[in-house]
């Protein structure tokens, strides 16, 4: 698949996406096309389709990453992000548009975080960043039941969710419960 015709076949995703509120889309990124991948991705949901989101990010840190997707042309005014990162790495405190929490092993705390964040009926989406990172910090067991938690939390809270995974071998573990309940998983 060329370059463009991959984003045709993303906008395309994101489009059906966009008119539903509930489903929740498995992407599925090579390593060398992840971040160019999740920059598509964010600046077609925050800037064409002016949807704001919330975004769990596992590997990189708010700073880096706000700074990273404004410079590739997304909205974050329309994100607000959940950390797992920076904590582990320096001492920081909760923003306007971020929440930090101490960890990607701390799944209670990130699963409260989403939720109460879900909860102020503010977004329209969660993107989740990614499911790869969440199995380098814990077990496949744990790792299958928090994505097995979180899709069904979206689903209840009526939130439509992306989920990121990157197309290796540890991942790959995962997929089959992504795919039993998730609406969909597109190859990018």
């Amino acid at each position: 698949m060329t370059a463009h015709s991959n984003k045709e076949h993303i906008k395309e995703a994101l489009k059906a996406l966009s008119k539903t509120t509930t489903d929740i889309y498995v992407f599925i990124s090579p390593v060398e096309d992840y971040h160019k991948n999740n920059y598509f991705i964010l600046k077609y949901l925050t800037k064409t389709l002016k949807l704001k989101g919330i975004h769990v990010t596992l590997n990189a840190s708010y700073k880096s990453l706000s700074n990273d997707l404004k410079s590739n042309g997304t909205n974050t005014e329309n994100l607000f992000f959940i950390d797992g990162i920076s904590k582990t790495q320096e001492k920081v405190s909760n923003t306007k548009n971020c929440i930090f929490i101490q960890s990607p092993r701390g799944l209670t705390e990130l699963s409260l975080a989403i939720t109460d964040t879900i909860n102020t009926g503010d977004y329209d989406f969660l993107f989740f960043d990614s499911i790869s990172t969440l199995l380098i910090h814990n077990e496949l067991r744990t790792a299958e039941k928090f994505s097995h938690y979180l899709i069904n939390k979206l689903k209840h809270l009526d939130l439509r969710g992306i989920i990121i995974s990157l197309d290796e071998e540890d991942s790959k573990r995962l997929l089959p419960i992504l795919s039993q309940v998730c609406d969909k998983c597109i190859h990018c």
